[in-house]
Protein backbone atom coordinates (compact mmCIF):
# COMPACT_ATOMS: atom_id res chain seq x y z
CA UNK A 1 0.00 0.00 0.00
CA UNK A 2 2.78 2.45 0.92
CA UNK A 3 4.69 1.69 -2.28
CA UNK A 4 1.55 2.32 -4.31
CA UNK A 5 1.07 5.68 -2.59
CA UNK A 6 4.69 6.64 -3.26
CA UNK A 7 4.23 5.54 -6.89
CA UNK A 8 1.18 7.76 -7.33
CA UNK A 9 3.02 10.75 -5.83
CA UNK A 10 6.02 10.25 -8.12
CA UNK A 11 3.76 10.00 -11.17
CA UNK A 12 2.06 13.26 -10.21
CA UNK A 13 5.44 14.96 -9.80
CA UNK A 14 7.43 13.51 -12.72
CA UNK A 15 4.59 13.18 -15.24
CA UNK A 16 2.06 15.82 -14.22
CA UNK A 17 4.57 18.40 -12.96
CA UNK A 18 3.10 18.81 -9.48
CA UNK A 19 5.08 19.94 -6.43
CA UNK A 20 6.43 17.05 -4.37
CA UNK A 21 6.06 18.69 -0.97
CA UNK A 22 2.42 19.63 -1.53
CA UNK A 23 1.52 16.25 -3.03
CA UNK A 24 3.28 14.43 -0.19
CA UNK A 25 1.56 16.55 2.43
CA UNK A 26 -1.85 15.87 0.92
CA UNK A 27 -1.25 12.13 0.65
CA UNK A 28 0.31 11.63 4.08
CA UNK A 29 -2.73 13.00 5.86
CA UNK A 30 -4.44 9.63 5.38
CA UNK A 31 -1.35 7.54 6.21
CA UNK A 32 -0.53 6.25 9.72
CA UNK A 33 2.29 8.25 11.27
CA UNK A 34 4.58 5.24 11.49
CA UNK A 35 4.42 4.66 7.71
CA UNK A 36 4.91 8.24 6.57
CA UNK A 37 8.69 8.09 6.75
CA UNK A 38 8.85 5.14 4.35
CA UNK A 39 6.78 6.91 1.70
CA UNK A 40 8.66 10.18 2.15
CA UNK A 41 12.06 8.50 1.78
CA UNK A 42 11.15 6.67 -1.42
CA UNK A 43 9.57 9.76 -3.00
CA UNK A 44 12.39 12.15 -2.12
CA UNK A 45 15.07 9.52 -2.72
CA UNK A 46 13.89 8.73 -6.24
CA UNK A 47 13.59 12.45 -7.01
CA UNK A 48 17.12 13.11 -5.76
CA UNK A 49 18.60 10.28 -7.84
CA UNK A 50 16.21 9.72 -10.74
CA UNK A 51 18.63 10.39 -13.63
CA UNK A 52 21.26 8.14 -12.04
CA UNK A 53 18.69 5.40 -11.40
CA UNK A 54 17.37 5.71 -14.96
CA UNK A 55 20.94 5.37 -16.24
CA UNK A 56 21.03 1.84 -14.76
CA UNK A 57 18.33 0.56 -17.11
CA UNK A 58 18.10 3.11 -19.91
CA UNK A 59 20.05 1.01 -22.44
CA UNK A 60 17.99 -2.12 -21.73
CA UNK A 61 14.46 -0.80 -22.17
CA UNK A 62 12.50 -0.07 -25.30
CA UNK A 63 12.63 3.55 -26.57
CA UNK A 64 8.85 3.85 -26.17
CA UNK A 65 8.75 2.57 -22.58
CA UNK A 66 6.19 4.56 -20.64
CA UNK A 67 7.29 6.92 -17.90
CA UNK A 68 5.18 5.19 -15.27
CA UNK A 69 7.12 1.95 -15.84
CA UNK A 70 10.43 3.81 -15.58
CA UNK A 71 9.28 5.25 -12.25
CA UNK A 72 8.56 1.75 -10.93
CA UNK A 73 12.01 0.61 -12.00
CA UNK A 74 13.64 3.61 -10.32
CA UNK A 75 11.69 2.93 -7.11
CA UNK A 76 12.74 -0.72 -7.06
CA UNK A 77 16.38 0.18 -7.59
CA UNK A 78 16.28 2.92 -4.96
CA UNK A 79 14.78 0.62 -2.36
CA UNK A 80 17.22 -2.15 -3.20
CA UNK A 81 20.47 -0.20 -3.36
CA UNK A 82 19.84 2.92 -1.24
CA UNK A 83 17.55 1.46 1.38
CA UNK A 84 19.51 -1.82 1.28
CA UNK A 85 16.53 -4.12 0.89
CA UNK A 86 16.89 -7.74 -0.26
CA UNK A 87 16.84 -8.60 -3.96
CA UNK A 88 13.29 -9.93 -3.74
CA UNK A 89 11.95 -6.42 -3.05
CA UNK A 90 11.69 -6.17 -6.86
CA UNK A 91 8.80 -8.64 -6.63
CA UNK A 92 6.73 -6.03 -4.78
CA UNK A 93 7.04 -3.71 -7.76
CA UNK A 94 6.48 -6.40 -10.35
CA UNK A 95 3.11 -7.04 -8.72
CA UNK A 96 2.18 -3.43 -9.49
CA UNK A 97 2.62 -3.94 -13.27
CA UNK A 98 -0.49 -4.85 -15.25
CA UNK A 99 0.84 -6.51 -18.44
CA UNK A 100 2.12 -10.08 -18.22
CA UNK A 101 4.84 -9.53 -20.83
CA UNK A 102 5.97 -6.34 -19.11
CA UNK A 103 6.14 -8.13 -15.77
CA UNK A 104 8.36 -10.80 -17.29
CA UNK A 105 10.62 -8.24 -18.95
CA UNK A 106 11.01 -6.17 -15.78
CA UNK A 107 11.60 -9.27 -13.70
CA UNK A 108 14.46 -10.31 -16.00
CA UNK A 109 15.87 -6.78 -16.06
CA UNK A 110 15.84 -6.45 -12.28
CA UNK A 111 17.66 -9.77 -11.91
CA UNK A 112 20.27 -8.56 -14.40
CA UNK A 113 21.11 -5.46 -12.33
CA UNK A 114 23.29 -6.77 -9.51
CA UNK A 115 25.12 -3.50 -8.80
CA UNK A 116 24.90 0.14 -9.79
CA UNK A 117 27.12 1.11 -12.72
CA UNK A 118 28.98 4.40 -12.82
CA UNK A 119 28.88 6.89 -15.70
CA UNK A 120 32.05 8.36 -17.19
CA UNK A 121 33.00 11.05 -14.68
CA UNK A 122 35.46 12.59 -17.15
CA UNK A 123 32.55 13.97 -19.15
CA UNK A 124 29.98 16.62 -18.32
CA UNK A 125 27.25 14.17 -19.25
CA UNK A 126 28.57 11.57 -16.83
CA UNK A 127 28.86 14.00 -13.90
CA UNK A 128 25.35 15.32 -14.56
CA UNK A 129 23.98 11.75 -14.52
CA UNK A 130 25.88 10.85 -11.35
CA UNK A 131 24.37 13.79 -9.46
CA UNK A 132 21.00 13.57 -11.24
CA UNK A 133 21.15 17.06 -12.65
CA UNK A 134 19.98 18.22 -16.06
CA UNK A 135 23.09 18.74 -18.17
CA UNK A 136 22.36 22.45 -18.63
CA UNK A 137 22.22 23.05 -14.86
CA UNK A 138 25.50 21.23 -14.29
CA UNK A 139 27.23 23.17 -17.06
CA UNK A 140 25.86 26.45 -15.75
CA UNK A 141 27.22 25.77 -12.24
CA UNK A 142 30.52 24.53 -13.67
CA UNK A 143 30.94 27.80 -15.57
CA UNK A 144 30.16 29.89 -12.49
CA UNK A 145 32.10 28.25 -9.65
CA UNK A 146 35.71 27.15 -9.09
CA UNK A 147 36.24 23.39 -9.04
CA UNK A 148 36.44 23.00 -5.25
CA UNK A 149 33.24 24.97 -4.69
CA UNK A 150 31.51 23.06 -7.48
CA UNK A 151 32.56 19.77 -5.88
CA UNK A 152 31.11 20.90 -2.55
CA UNK A 153 27.83 21.91 -4.25
CA UNK A 154 27.53 18.54 -6.00
CA UNK A 155 28.32 16.49 -2.90
CA UNK A 156 25.85 18.59 -0.95
CA UNK A 157 23.03 17.44 -3.22
CA UNK A 158 23.06 14.06 -1.44
CA UNK A 159 22.70 15.61 2.01
CA UNK A 160 19.22 15.08 3.38
CA UNK A 161 18.09 18.48 4.69
CA UNK A 162 17.30 18.81 8.36
CA UNK A 163 14.12 20.37 9.64
CA UNK A 164 15.14 23.59 11.37
CA UNK A 165 12.89 25.51 13.74
CA UNK A 166 12.99 29.20 14.52
CA UNK A 167 12.00 30.54 17.93
CA UNK A 168 9.22 33.14 18.01
CA UNK A 169 10.81 35.60 20.44
CA UNK A 170 7.52 37.48 20.64
CA UNK A 171 5.91 34.54 22.44
CA UNK A 172 8.63 32.38 23.92
CA UNK A 173 12.17 31.87 25.11
CA UNK A 174 14.22 28.71 24.94
CA UNK A 175 13.38 28.14 28.60
CA UNK A 176 9.80 27.50 27.49
CA UNK A 177 11.07 24.57 25.40
CA UNK A 178 13.56 23.07 27.85
CA UNK A 179 11.52 19.89 28.29
CA UNK A 180 11.79 19.12 24.56
CA UNK A 181 14.66 17.14 23.04
CA UNK A 182 16.15 19.98 21.03
CA UNK A 183 19.60 21.26 20.14
CA UNK A 184 19.94 25.05 20.18
CA UNK A 185 22.10 26.24 17.28
CA UNK A 186 22.09 30.00 17.85
CA UNK A 187 19.87 32.64 19.44
CA UNK A 188 17.11 31.92 16.90
CA UNK A 189 17.35 28.42 15.45
CA UNK A 190 17.22 24.87 16.76
CA UNK A 191 16.74 21.29 15.62
CA UNK A 192 14.87 18.46 17.34
CA UNK A 193 15.32 14.72 17.74
CA UNK A 194 11.91 14.15 16.17
CA UNK A 195 9.21 16.14 14.39
CA UNK A 196 7.57 18.85 16.48
CA UNK A 197 4.71 19.74 14.14
CA UNK A 198 2.18 17.97 16.39
CA UNK A 199 3.59 19.65 19.50
CA UNK A 200 1.11 21.95 21.26
CA UNK A 201 3.60 24.81 21.44
CA UNK A 202 4.24 24.59 17.70
CA UNK A 203 0.52 24.94 17.04
CA UNK A 204 0.38 27.84 19.51
CA UNK A 205 3.10 29.72 17.64
CA UNK A 206 6.01 29.41 20.07
CA UNK A 207 8.19 28.47 17.10
CA UNK A 208 7.89 27.76 13.41
CA UNK A 209 9.75 25.90 10.67
CA UNK A 210 12.46 27.93 8.94
CA UNK A 211 15.82 26.94 7.50
CA UNK A 212 18.75 28.18 9.58
CA UNK A 213 20.30 30.10 6.68
CA UNK A 214 16.98 31.67 5.75
CA UNK A 215 16.67 32.81 9.38
CA UNK A 216 19.98 34.69 9.18
CA UNK A 217 19.04 37.06 6.37
CA UNK A 218 16.93 39.47 8.45
CA UNK A 219 20.08 40.40 10.38
CA UNK A 220 21.46 42.06 7.26
CA UNK A 221 18.69 44.67 7.63
CA UNK A 222 19.99 45.92 11.01
CA UNK A 223 16.42 46.42 12.18
CA UNK A 224 15.39 48.49 15.15
CA UNK A 225 11.99 48.92 16.77
CA UNK A 226 11.15 52.18 14.97
CA UNK A 227 12.00 51.01 11.44
CA UNK A 228 9.39 51.14 8.70
CA UNK A 229 9.81 47.74 7.06
CA UNK A 230 8.67 46.77 3.57
CA UNK A 231 8.66 43.13 2.46
CA UNK A 232 8.09 43.29 -1.29
CA UNK A 233 7.81 39.56 -2.08
CA UNK A 234 6.71 38.23 1.28
CA UNK A 235 5.53 34.64 0.75
CA UNK A 236 5.90 32.30 2.57
CA UNK A 237 6.48 34.94 5.27
CA UNK A 238 9.20 33.55 7.51
CA UNK A 239 11.63 36.44 6.97
CA UNK A 240 8.78 38.85 7.72
CA UNK A 241 8.11 36.99 10.97
CA UNK A 242 11.80 37.33 11.83
CA UNK A 243 11.52 41.09 11.38
CA UNK A 244 8.38 41.25 13.51
CA UNK A 245 10.43 40.11 16.49
CA UNK A 246 11.99 43.58 16.37
CA UNK A 247 9.75 46.09 14.60
CA UNK A 248 6.23 47.11 15.50
CA UNK A 249 3.58 45.28 13.42
CA UNK A 250 1.91 48.55 12.42
CA UNK A 251 5.23 49.54 10.80
CA UNK A 252 5.30 46.45 8.58
CA UNK A 253 4.22 46.79 4.96
CA UNK A 254 3.70 43.41 3.34
CA UNK A 255 3.28 42.66 -0.34
CA UNK A 256 2.79 39.47 -2.32
CA UNK A 257 1.37 39.27 -5.81
CA UNK A 258 -0.70 36.19 -4.96
CA UNK A 259 -3.80 37.00 -2.83
CA UNK A 260 -4.00 33.46 -1.44
CA UNK A 261 -0.40 33.58 -0.28
CA UNK A 262 -0.96 37.03 1.22
CA UNK A 263 -3.93 35.65 3.17
CA UNK A 264 -1.83 32.73 4.42
CA UNK A 265 0.85 35.16 5.61
CA UNK A 266 -1.74 37.20 7.48
CA UNK A 267 -3.22 34.10 9.12
CA UNK A 268 0.18 32.76 10.11
CA UNK A 269 1.16 36.13 11.55
CA UNK A 270 -1.96 36.08 13.73
CA UNK A 271 -1.09 32.59 14.94
CA UNK A 272 2.34 33.90 15.93
CA UNK A 273 0.80 36.85 17.76
CA UNK A 274 1.10 39.64 15.18
CA UNK A 275 -1.68 41.72 13.62
CA UNK A 276 -0.76 43.05 10.20
CA UNK A 277 -2.56 46.18 8.99
CA UNK A 278 -0.72 46.90 5.75
CA UNK A 279 -1.02 44.03 3.30
CA UNK A 280 -0.90 44.46 -0.49
CA UNK A 281 -1.28 42.10 -3.42
CA UNK A 282 0.51 44.03 -6.15
CA UNK A 283 3.13 43.13 -8.71
CA UNK A 284 6.23 44.14 -6.72
CA UNK A 285 7.62 46.01 -9.73
CA UNK A 286 4.51 48.22 -9.71
CA UNK A 287 3.89 48.79 -6.00
CA UNK A 288 2.86 52.34 -5.13
CA UNK A 289 5.97 54.53 -4.91
CA UNK A 290 4.63 56.24 -1.77
CA UNK A 291 4.80 52.94 0.13
CA UNK A 292 8.39 52.32 -0.96
CA UNK A 293 9.36 55.89 -0.01
CA UNK A 294 8.07 55.35 3.53
CA UNK A 295 10.36 52.43 4.22
CA UNK A 296 13.64 52.68 6.09
CA UNK A 297 14.34 48.97 5.53
CA UNK A 298 13.30 46.98 2.46
CA UNK A 299 13.52 43.27 1.76
CA UNK A 300 13.28 41.78 -1.72
CA UNK A 301 13.20 38.01 -1.30
CA UNK A 302 13.06 37.64 -5.06
CA UNK A 303 11.38 34.91 -7.09
CA UNK A 304 14.22 32.72 -8.34
CA UNK A 305 15.21 29.37 -9.78
CA UNK A 306 15.48 27.80 -6.32
CA UNK A 307 18.73 25.93 -6.96
CA UNK A 308 19.79 26.61 -3.37
CA UNK A 309 16.87 24.58 -2.01
CA UNK A 310 17.17 21.67 -4.42
CA UNK A 311 17.90 19.26 -1.54
CA UNK A 312 14.58 20.17 0.02
CA UNK A 313 12.69 20.46 -3.26
CA UNK A 314 14.34 17.84 -5.51
CA UNK A 315 11.67 18.14 -8.19
CA UNK A 316 13.20 21.49 -9.19
CA UNK A 317 15.64 19.45 -11.32
CA UNK A 318 12.78 18.27 -13.50
CA UNK A 319 10.54 21.36 -13.47
CA UNK A 320 13.08 24.08 -14.19
CA UNK A 321 13.91 24.82 -17.83
CA UNK A 322 16.87 26.81 -19.09
CA UNK A 323 14.47 29.30 -20.69
CA UNK A 324 13.02 30.05 -17.25
CA UNK A 325 16.23 31.75 -16.10
CA UNK A 326 15.98 34.74 -18.42
CA UNK A 327 12.33 35.24 -17.45
CA UNK A 328 13.22 35.13 -13.75
CA UNK A 329 16.13 37.54 -14.20
CA UNK A 330 13.83 39.96 -15.98
CA UNK A 331 11.32 39.82 -13.11
CA UNK A 332 14.07 40.25 -10.50
CA UNK A 333 15.57 43.21 -12.35
CA UNK A 334 12.22 45.00 -12.66
CA UNK A 335 11.45 44.57 -8.96
CA UNK A 336 14.93 45.68 -7.92
CA UNK A 337 14.93 48.71 -10.25
CA UNK A 338 11.50 49.84 -9.03
CA UNK A 339 12.58 49.65 -5.39
CA UNK A 340 15.94 51.33 -5.94
CA UNK A 341 14.36 54.13 -7.97
CA UNK A 342 11.93 54.96 -5.18
CA UNK A 343 13.69 54.18 -1.90
CA UNK A 344 14.64 57.20 0.16
CA UNK A 345 18.13 58.35 1.04
CA UNK A 346 19.90 56.28 3.71
CA UNK A 347 17.30 53.52 3.48
CA UNK A 348 18.68 49.98 3.43
CA UNK A 349 17.56 47.33 0.96
CA UNK A 350 18.42 43.63 1.17
CA UNK A 351 18.05 41.58 -2.00
CA UNK A 352 17.99 37.83 -1.38
CA UNK A 353 17.42 34.60 -3.27
CA UNK A 354 17.56 30.87 -2.60
CA UNK A 355 19.54 30.07 -5.74
CA UNK A 356 23.15 29.23 -6.58
CA UNK A 357 22.92 30.87 -9.99
CA UNK A 358 25.25 33.89 -10.05
CA UNK A 359 23.25 35.39 -12.91
CA UNK A 360 20.37 35.86 -10.45
CA UNK A 361 22.67 36.89 -7.61
CA UNK A 362 26.00 38.70 -8.01
CA UNK A 363 25.46 39.62 -11.64
CA UNK A 364 22.01 40.98 -10.87
CA UNK A 365 23.49 43.24 -8.19
CA UNK A 366 26.40 44.28 -10.43
CA UNK A 367 23.90 45.39 -13.06
CA UNK A 368 21.82 47.27 -10.47
CA UNK A 369 24.87 49.16 -9.20
CA UNK A 370 25.80 50.13 -12.74
CA UNK A 371 22.27 51.36 -13.48
CA UNK A 372 21.93 53.19 -10.14
CA UNK A 373 25.10 55.18 -9.31
CA UNK A 374 23.41 56.54 -6.17
CA UNK A 375 23.32 53.03 -4.65
CA UNK A 376 26.17 51.53 -2.63
CA UNK A 377 26.83 47.86 -1.90
CA UNK A 378 27.37 47.42 1.85
CA UNK A 379 27.66 43.64 2.09
CA UNK A 380 27.28 40.49 0.01
CA UNK A 381 26.92 36.97 1.42
CA UNK A 382 26.52 33.48 -0.02
CA UNK A 383 25.38 31.18 2.77
CA UNK A 384 27.37 27.98 2.18
CA UNK A 385 27.74 26.86 5.80
CA UNK A 386 25.62 24.13 7.39
CA UNK A 387 25.78 21.16 4.94
CA UNK A 388 22.22 20.05 5.74
CA UNK A 389 20.81 23.57 5.30
CA UNK A 390 19.55 25.45 2.26
CA UNK A 391 21.73 27.88 0.28
CA UNK A 392 20.86 31.56 0.23
CA UNK A 393 22.35 34.72 -1.21
CA UNK A 394 21.93 38.25 0.08
CA UNK A 395 23.16 41.69 -0.94
CA UNK A 396 22.79 44.71 1.33
CA UNK A 397 22.38 48.04 -0.46
CA UNK A 398 21.87 51.65 0.58
CA UNK A 399 20.98 54.89 -1.22
CA UNK A 400 23.73 57.41 -0.63
CA UNK A 401 22.31 60.48 -2.39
Amino acid sequence: MERERAYQILKEVLIDGKYASLTLKKTLKSVPVERRGFITEIVNGVLRHYYYLEYQFKDDIRPNTKMDLKILLAMALYERFYMHKKDYVANEYIKMIDGKSERGFINALMRKIVSLKEPDMETDEGVAIKYSLPLWIYRMLKAQYPSETLKMILLDLDNIPKVYYRLNHHKATFDDLKDLKITILNEDSFIADSSLVEEKRFKEGYFYIQDINSAKIYKELDLNEDDIFLDLCAAPGSKLFNALDIIRPENAYVNDINPKRAKLISDKAKALGFELDNIYTMDASELDEVIIQKATKILIDAPCSGLGVIKRKPEIRYRLQSTDIDDLCDIQSKILDHALNNMKKDAVLVYSTCTLNTKENERQIKKALKDHPDIKLLNEVMYFDEPSADRFYSAKLSKIS
